[in-house]
């Protein structure tokens, strides 16, 4: 069994072809691939990894397919590095939740704030309602009991008396 990759190491994201070669004439050349001693899903002479991750580390052999016992020399492989697929997930469900939890407190913090502010508008005493406008008018009439002839003539020229009240915050 030889790889078709020299250079030694092997990183994730790299490709990789392992090769098995059969010397037995006569016998069906239908190999089994195994990784730490445990059969593969894989078949034929050729263990082709386009984009290496973590996961393909281990140990590697192939044997005929009927001859399960006599295996080849294993080969090691360690792939080197992380998968950046895995880190990108992990920050991404990150960001995602973040943004889900701030969206949420924002809204919760709206609602609260809207109901204060309502539960404001109902609980409003008459002084708060007086101090929303601001000025109020009134008119007030006096009309003594017994009106004598001099205050008669004033009486009808002021017959109404009006006033004016502002209402100032301290």
């Amino acid at each position: 069994m030889s790889r078709l990759r020299n250079n030694g190491s092997i990183r994730v994201g790299d490709s990789l072809n392992l090769t098995c070669t059969v010397s037995c004439p006569g016998y069906s050349t239908e190999l089994q691939w195994f990784k730490d001693d445990e059969p593969t899903k894989y078949s034929g002479p050729i263990l082709t990894f386009s984009s290496v991750t973590s996961k393909d580390s281990g140990n590697y052999s192939c044997a005929l397919k009927n001859f399960k016992s006599s295996k080849s020399e294993q080969i090691s492989l360690h792939v080197e590095g992380t998968d950046t697929t895995f880190w990108i997930m992990i920050i991404g469900v990150s960001i995602i939740s973040i943004i889900i939890i701030v969206t949420v407190l924002i809204l919760i913090r709206r609602a609260k704030t809207h109901r204060r502010r309502k539960e404001a508008e109902t609980n409003k005493t008459a002084d708060d309602v007086l101090q929303d406008e601001e000025v109020l008018y009134a008119s007030v009439s006096i009309k003594p009991k017994e009106l004598t002839p001099n205050t008669e003539n004033q009486q009808n020229e002021e017959a109404s008396i009006y006033s004016a009240v502002r209402f100032s915050e301290a």
